[in-house]
């Protein structure tokens, strides 16, 4: 008898797998009593077939023992036709009961995810959401300020917090100043440059400046009165009869009383405000140089051959200029 087909024990068994995973109790419980039914049927249909073949091979066995005289060869293709006609009928009862299976299995509702859960059993609808959240997001927020200890959220969970803080950090360590708890900041500014962030500012008055301050109204006013005439400018005057260098104090006018043979060279022009006046008290020459090559109206140097004649000279940031 040959063994029972693989492909139709894999449909037994593919048919118990679907009945395990896939259907709910209730369907569950109906398909396997079929299955159970199908398969007793198929055993008993079996255990009588069995039955009947060792019958006929007693028969045969007391046959050959009654009639030595038998034809062996003839005994043997009985037995093998015996068998071949058992085991066509078990392939038959085996066939019929797989179709049987087969139908049963086409009969069991097709699920695709085993359970189905059923609204308003399982599950019911939440008032609707932003990114599948029922919250708002000031609802989020609120809830998020709610927690405490542990339960707050770390700073790593931010996306992008660490990248903007160090941003910030960076920020104030440029302007060069520390951030102090509870005071602000305040930007300053020098003739238009840009100093960076302070917490204070002190005004200190100069010569000729004075200072007052008032508050009222939560307003700070800062009153700054300057006094004196000629806008600060200081005059000195210098009697000279050797070569000499001029001064270069700003907000200055210098004059300078020159006899004998003397050369008075001016300072560099480049940002010089001051304003130069030499006379020539003597009867030798007197001669004006200048530095680094700088030049008077184009000209290396001036002069003043004449007593009691004087030139006055001033800076184009450049060169020197007679006026």
């Amino acid at each position: 008898m040959s063994p029972p087909d693989d492909k139709k024990l894999k449909q037994l068994e593919d048919l118990l797998k679907l009945l395990q995973d896939g259907v709910t109790k209730e369907e569950f419980v109906t398909s396997f009593e079929n299955c159970v039914h199908l398969i007793t049927t198929f055993a008993e249909k079996t255990t009588s077939n069995l039955k009947d073949f060792k019958a006929e091979l007693t028969r045969l066995g007391e046959q050959l023992q009654e009639d030595n005289g038998a034809d062996l060869a003839s005994l043997k293709d009985q037995a093998l036709d015996l068998t071949d006609a058992l085991t066509k009928d078990i392939n038959a009862t085996l066939d019929a009961q797989v179709q049987k299976v087969d139908r049963a299995i086409a009969g069991i509702p097709e699920v695709t995810d085993g359970y189905t859960p059923v609204k308003g059993v399982d599950y019911f609808d939440g008032a609707p959401g932003a990114n599948g959240s029922p919250d708002t997001a000031i609802e989020v927020r609120d809830k998020l300020e709610t927690l405490e200890g542990k339960e707050r959220l770390k700073r790593s969970a931010i996306d992008g917090l660490d990248d903007f803080l160090a941003k910030i950090e960076k920020d104030v360590k440029a302007a060069g100043s520390r951030i102090s708890p509870g005071r602000s900041l305040l930007q300053l500014y020098v003739s238009g440059a840009k100093k960076g962030a302070v917490q204070y500012v002190n005004f200190i008055a100069g010569t000729g400046v004075t200072l007052a301050y008032a508050y009222a109204n939560g307003r700070n006013d800062i009153t700054i009165n300057a006094s004196g005439g000629g806008g600060g400018i200081v005059r000195s005057v210098n009697s000279i009869n050797i070569n000499t260098t001029a001064g270069k104090t700003a907000a200055t006018d210098y004059v300078y009383l020159t006899s004998g043979t003397t050369t008075l060279t001016l300072p560099t022009a480049v940002a010089n405000t001051n304003l130069y006046t030499v006379k020539n008290t003597g009867v030798a020459t007197v001669t004006v140089a200048t530095t680094s090559s700088q030049t008077i109206d184009g000209s290396a140097s001036a002069s003043l051959p004449v007593a009691n004649t004087s030139l006055s000279f001033i800076s184009d940031n450049t060169n020197w200029r007679i006026i």
